[in-house]
């Protein structure tokens, strides 16, 4: 039944399964249209749809790139920018991605901006600033522009901060050049001195921080008790037979007196393999057929059908991309 508050333009014109594959291409199983002829219909008939609803934030759906495209389809991580790149871009996502890309720009201008990279590595300066762009697909042309920018309001701020006259003057000279007495001040040595204690000063801090900072991460001994690892070496020989049980205690009594660990991760950690000498997996006899309660029978025995086999699989897969190719 059709809904009375839904409005025309709001409805799609195909079926969800072919609206769905025109957004994320073709199934593994096959394709739902039939012919070539259908395709490009449905195509035209549900652009409109397709569009508005999967054809925003700098997306396109895949019928897109099969239709309106030059070329590959262009992968995930740089699809928004290909096509900022090649104008394809509403006047509203260029603008909001422009936007997007810009705060993330700023994002990471500052001096000590660092990135993971989740292997444990951390990226710092222009390392870390260019995985951020490659990361949020900003395009070399708007990175070199606002980079541009960025170094002349930087060179433009010290400018004007930067005094002409010395503040502090120990003394003055005077030269006469046609007439006009000029005043050449001095910088003050007090100053300079002051100046650079304080730089001293500050590095002293920083180097003391950057200890406390380590002393208070880095590993430490801490004392395992007896209780824990009783109940570990329990917890490992529960799977074994009582025979290898008995043997894996005493072996691994043996190996934490001779290692001396310092804690129950590192005991865990050595034990493991203590465990795995001890332990016989059972042997598995399961036949590659199957459960042994069923009977053979011609169709079990028999080759595999057109389309469950490989072959017919991609037979199937051939038909739909001749579809899609034309």
């Amino acid at each position: 039944m059709r809904p009375r508050d839904k409005a025309d333009k709001d409805r799609c014109p195909i079926g969800f399964t072919e609206a769905m594959e025109l957004w994320l291409g073709p199934n593994p199983g096959g394709s739902a249209f039939r012919s070539r002829e259908e395709l490009v219909g449905a195509w035209q008939c549900a652009r409109e749809y397709v569009m508005r609803m999967w054809g925003c934030g700098g997306r396109r759906p895949a019928a897109f790139y099969a239709f309106e495209w030059d070329g590959s389809r262009p992968a995930y991580a740089v699809e928004r920018s290909t096509l900022w790149r090649a104008n394809k871009l509403s006047p509203g996502e260029k603008e909001g991605l422009e936007t997007e890309w810009k705060m993330e720009f700023e994002r990471a201008q500052a001096p000590d901006f660092t990135l993971s990279e989740g292997g444990g590595e951390l990226l710092r300066g222009d390392h870390a600033r260019a995985e951020h762009y490659r990361h949020h697909d900003i395009p070399r042309e708007l990175v070199k522009r606002w980079s541009a920018a960025a170094r002349r309001r930087r060179s433009r701020m010290v400018s004007e901060k930067s005094p002409g006259v010395a503040s502090g003057a120990e003394g003055k000279e005077e030269s006469h050049a046609g007439g006009s007495i000029i005043e050449i001040e001095r910088p003050c040595r007090r100053n300079l001195q002051g100046r650079s204690s304080q730089i001293r000063t500050h590095k002293r801090r920083a180097v003391t921080a950057l200890a406390r900072a380590m002393s208070l991460t880095e590993g430490r001994l801490m004392a395992t008790s007896s209780a824990d690892v009783e109940q570990l070496i329990s917890e490992l020989s529960a799977s074994l037979l009582p025979p290898q049980r008995h043997a894996f205690e005493m072996a691994a009594h043996a190996a934490l007196a001779v290692a001396g660990c310092s804690g129950c991760g590192a005991a865990y950690r050595l034990l493991r393999d203590v465990q795995r000498q001890h332990w016989d997996p059972p042997s598995d006899d399961m036949r590659r057929e199957g459960a042994r309660h069923q009977r053979s029978s011609k169709l079990a025995d028999g080759p595999p059908l057109g389309g469950d086999s490989s072959r017919g699989q991609a037979s199937v897969r051939a038909r739909w991309m001749r579809g899609w190719r034309g």
